[in-house]
């Protein structure tokens, strides 16, 4: 907000631009807060890798990004769907019912 703005404008562009600072700053807590997660489970994913005897217990990394809008939980569950017949098609054809 500059100065005449503040002093020879509206008294309502005061609250608008206090209102859009507080948005502008859960954004950028709630980015902060992704980016940690993304960090996390990419660092359990290799740690897992690192010390895992075993490989069917290590952690893998994410395929695709988290689903947050509905958009994105509709194409996950979508995905889903489609690893899950492709599971079942290759179980038959294995004959290992």
């Amino acid at each position: 907000m500059t100065y005449e703005q503040f002093w020879y404008g509206e008294p309502i562009l005061a609250k608008q631009y206090r209102e859009a600072e507080i948005y502008r700053r859960e954004n950028r807590n709630y980015e902060a807060w992704l980016q940690g997660l993304y960090i996390h489970r990419a660092v359990t994913a290799s740690i897992s890798q690192c010390f895992s005897d075993k490989k069917t217990n290590q952690v893998k990394y994410l395929d695709y990004p988290i689903a947050f809008t509905d958009r994105e939980k509709k194409a996950e569950k979508q995905r889903n769907i489609e690893r899950t017949k492709r599971w079942f098609m290759s179980e038959g054809k294995d004959g290992n019912n």
